[in-house]
């Protein structure tokens, strides 16, 4: 169960992981308790990318209770990411980074480079949604030295989108055309 939620997002099937998840809820008791906050972080997940998002803030919640009963402390981190990203939807920007910066610290921690290196893409985007495009390229750039030094192509992409858009928003088209050319190939 562990990460399924990302095989579906990133291929655009949120509702039809909604659908396998929900399947699985009438026998939640019956599974191990890091199981049971798997499916409340990738149901979290999956509502948020569709919109639904009390509903994935109570999943997301009810993932870091019981992630934090196990002392899974990376997996709180990756539910701090998503709580992260619905208070930035709902312009809770000072609240979204609290949570980004501290998932961002439990995923050093840990070791998590790939996940930390999402964790700059969640701040770079919030701060290219606030404008403060400097910050965005500090917290960008981080990811990036991150996703170089360790290898982690499938962090590239995200980072290097956000780049490009800044770069088309400040007006230099053939810099964001350089930034999106290299996500081409991914």
């Amino acid at each position: 169960m562990h990460d399924v939620w990302y095989l579906w997002g990133v291929r655009g099937r949120y509702r039809e992981g909604l659908s396998w998840l929900r399947r699985i809820e009438p026998h939640l008791s019956q599974l191990a308790t890091g199981t049971q906050a798997d499916v409340h972080l990738a149901a979290g997940f999956l509502l948020w990318a569709i919109g639904v998002s009390d509903e994935a803030m109570e999943r997301f919640d009810q993932s870091i209770a019981l992630y934090q009963e196990q002392d899974a402390q990376g997996r709180v981190a990756l539910a701090l990411l998503g709580l992260g990203s619905l208070h930035r939807d709902r312009g809770e920007y000072e609240r979204a980074e609290a949570e980004y910066f501290q998932a961002l610290k439990i995923l050093q921690s840990k070791g998590h480079m790939a996940w930390n290196a999402f964790g700059y893409s969640f701040l770079g985007a919030m701060e290219r949604t606030r404008s403060d495009y400097d910050k965005a390229v500090v917290y960008l750039e981080k990811g990036l030295v991150i996703v170089r030094q360790f290898g982690f192509t499938e962090a590239l992409s995200p980072l290097v989108d956000n780049l490009g858009d800044i770069a088309r928003d400040r007006g230099d088209y053939t810099q964001a055309l350089a930034y999106y050319q290299q996500t081409m190939s991914l």
